[in-house]
């Protein structure tokens, strides 16, 4: 006959069988995270479920990431291998992305994600906004509807140029925003001063991804008595270059692509890929390690997100070191070395907000952040949340002799927060900022690019910002709105 089991020796029966429960269950969470680990942190660093709600990752992250590894969610919500028949018809642009997952793995990555994701992520509260009264709006004449894809001021030369990616034209304007010159068959998404009154152009080609798009170029143009004299293609048939410039005698240019990219060097023997990379975005060329070679700092942006240096070995070598990343949901967008603490050693300012891909909701973690150069290593110090961020230059914008952070935002958040699309931060001691916006700029564009400078020459620096009335989400009016708003703004420095 079996043990009889008595009333006293429930409680303990039970407490056997919770541990039993919670820990199979605990066994089952670990076994699930080791396998996610175990593939996604093979293409990027790897993403906590909390990053994202639920049915983001249900809805759009993980059916896009299961493309990768053919992988298809069928129309009953269960994921399925696609069969060989078909594989040879997938998109060719993702054959270079292409990893190999079980599917039995697969669901379990799956379940993992949606078991552990939160319905929704806690949003951030905003610092009150002080008024940005210090400021005046200047507006150019109306020339068209307004897609600026790029703005850029040179203070010495006294030149405007102001890139409009829908007509395809770059306009050369005086401070006085007259016309000078421009230029047809363009896509400047960049430029940078190259000497003796020429310019490096980095023309993007293809805004939106898309395939393997390869028709991108770098243009070099020279100006004398305020007109182009003369432009020639230095290079053309690239991945959706967003930025070029020059190391020594060689081109040196991010590629941002979509599925294929890098960070590629041209010199008299053609082009050598240093990093094979998508999603390259913004780069500094300097004497990093103090040998006397020119190294490169690069913040890639898609996938494996962050900053890292390319230390000049010679003869075309680079090492590769890893300074800051970051999970693919970030969306980095700029990042900038200056001082900010006054220690004599220059920190990092980095942006995020990139919101267009597959998971496009209001994220608390994008907006401005200040790593302390603590030597040999970078420490967070400062965030200000900034939905949708695209970019902070370090300036000092009230002369108190403090680095200030002048900001735009791209994916603000439209609805609630549409003053924050175009703010600043003034520094008032160290690592405190009061932030700063104006109802004369809110909802007047869509900030995509930025310069800071002294345009009016009055000692001062003033905020050039370009509007690029892309529809957000589904709202037509917004996007008819910004279209007929200015193609870009002066925001004149009155401190």
């Amino acid at each position: 006959m079996g043990t009889k089991t008595k009333a006293t020796d429930l409680p303990l029966v039970w407490s056997v069988a919770l541990i039993l429960l919670y820990g199979c269950a605990g066994n089952k969470a670990d076994h699930r995270r080791a396998i996610a680990e175990k593939y996604c942190s093979s293409c990027h660093q790897f993403p906590e479920p909390d990053l994202l709600p639920v049915h983001i990752w249900a809805n759009g992250v993980l059916p896009t990431m299961g493309a990768f590894a053919d992988i298809y969610k069928d129309r009953s919500g269960e994921y399925k291998l696609l069969p060989p028949a078909l594989q040879q018809l997938r998109d060719p642009a993702i054959a270079s992305m292409r990893t190999a997952i079980p599917l039995d793995d697969w669901n379990e990555i799956v379940a993992w994600y949606t078991t552990l994701a939160p319905e929704e992520i806690a949003q951030p509260e905003f610092p009150v906004r002080l008024p940005g009264n210090n400021f005046s709006l200047k507006l150019p004449p109306k020339k068209s509807a307004s897609f600026t894809s790029c703005i850029y001021y040179d203070e010495k030369a006294k030149l405007l140029f102001q890139s409009d990616i829908n007509k395809h034209i770059l306009r050369v304007s005086d401070p006085a925003l007259r016309q000078l010159d421009s230029l047809d068959n363009s896509t400047v998404v960049d430029m940078a001063p190259a000497g003796a009154g020429r310019y490096l152009l980095t023309h993007i080609g293809s805004l939106n991804p898309g395939g393997v798009t390869r028709n991108g170029a770098v243009e070099e143009i020279t100006i004398a008595a305020n007109k182009i004299v003369k432009r020639k293609i230095l290079y053309d048939g690239l991945y959706r270059p967003v930025q070029s410039l020059m190391l020594d005698d060689e081109l040196v240019v991010c590629e941002f692509g979509f599925m294929e990219g890098g960070l590629s060097i041209f010199t008299k023997a053609g082009k050598k890929v240093i990093v094979n990379l998508p999603g390259a975005e913004r780069m500094y060329v300097e004497d990093i390690d103090g040998d006397g070679k020119k190294d490169i700092w690069v913040l890639f942006a898609q996938g494996k997100e962050g900053i890292f240096q390319l230390l000049n070995k010679g003869n075309g070598n680079f090492e590769l070191k890893e300074v800051l990343t970051f999970p693919p949901s970030y969306g980095a967008t700029y990042f900038q070395l200056a001082d900010m603490d006054g220690d004599g050693r220059r920190d990092i300012i980095f942006t995020c907000g990139d919101n267009a891909d597959q998971s496009p909701v209001l994220k608390p973690y994008h907006g401005i952040y200040i790593f302390r150069n603590m030597g040999n290593t970078y420490r967070q110090v400062f965030f200000q949340p900034l939905y949708g961020c695209y970019k902070a230059v370090p300036v000092d914008l009230d002369k108190d002799g403090r680095l200030d952070l002048a900001a735009i935002s791209f994916f603000a958040d439209f609805a609630q927060h549409p003053d924050l699309a175009l703010t600043y931060l003034l520094q008032k001691k160290e690592g405190k900022f009061e932030l700063h916006t104006d109802k004369q700029v809110a909802g007047l564009g869509r900030w995509v690019c930025m310069d800071v400078k002294d345009f009016n020459g009055d000692g001062k620096p003033d905020i050039i910002a370009g509007n690029m009335a892309a529809k957000p989400g589904n709202n037509q009016y917004l996007m008819k709105y910004w279209m007929n708003g200015p193609e870009f703004i002066i925001w004149e420095n009155r401190y």
